[in-house]
């Protein structure tokens, strides 16, 4: 599979952090909801930086993954001040709801669009 191996520690990853996070639930439902918000920042933080190493090799700076990744960075920031200041867990809930439906229309879209390397011919 191409790019099994980063998938697989994705996934070691997101299982670590997920247990973590599962492990703090008693503590307080604000230290969760920003440690989610912290993760999904940390991802888009890895998708700008996907784009930059893109740009290194020779594609264009101003692609999907350079958008998509500010774009994610600017919506957890935005939350977490809405979360500091307003201190309304709805909000912050419904603000991650619409996070993981962004991301969920991202992955979509990325599959769908045609990749520059033929794989199998």
């Amino acid at each position: 599979m191409v790019g099994g191996k980063s998938t697989l520690y994705r996934g070691i990853i997101a299982l670590d952090i997920a247990l973590f996070i599962s492990s703090s639930v008693a503590f307080s439902d604000y230290i969760v909801m920003f440690y989610l918000i912290f993760f999904y920042a940390f991802y888009g933080f890895i998708d700008v930086l996907r784009a930059f190493e893109a740009k290194f090799n020779g594609a264009s700076l101003l692609n999907f993954k350079l958008i998509t990744g500010i774009l994610s960075i600017l919506f957890a920031i935005a939350l977490l001040v809405i979360g500091i200041i307003i201190g309304d867990k709805e909000v912050v809930v419904y603000g991650y709801c619409l996070m993981l439906v962004y991301s969920a229309v991202v992955r979509i879209v990325t599959a769908f669009r045609k990749p520059s390397i033929v794989y199998i011919q």
